[in-house]
């Protein structure tokens, strides 16, 4: 099919989220992708940590809660070996220090690659 519109699929869309008065919309938009990605691979839909990136990921040029990129938000995971689920890293709306546990990641990046161009091939 030409498109597939996967909240109609199943249980492979996590619900919509509030990010409240931080501006972290790239961490939702990070994580809505990735928990898809997951859930389309193994049929298990998880929440992920928002948080953790608004705490974490500055040194891939993200802002926390003054803004930053899904691009580099997919350098974070991949290079920092993971994301935390919402259950053990629970949004809090505000910049906060970074509890990040690796061995309680669960969400996993191999690979991160920006197509700079709408061509169907890159897709």
């Amino acid at each position: 099919p030409d498109s597939i519109d996967w909240r109609k699929k199943g249980n492979y869309v996590t619900p919509v989220k509030n990010q409240g008065p931080c501006g972290s919309c790239w961490t939702f938009s990070t994580t809505g992708c990735l928990e898809s990605t997951i859930a389309i691979a193994t049929r298990k839909l998880l929440s992920l940590a928002e948080q953790q990136l608004v705490d974490c990921a500055q040194a891939f040029n993200n802002h926390g809660c003054s803004g930053g990129l899904p691009s580099q938000a997919f350098e974070y995971i991949l290079y920092n070996k993971g994301l935390m689920g919402e259950d053990t890293y629970p949004y809090r709306a505000k910049n906060g220090t970074c509890k990040f546990q690796p061995e309680k990641a669960i969400a996993f990046v191999k690979d991160v690659i920006n197509i700079t161009q709408v061509r169907p091939r890159g897709l």
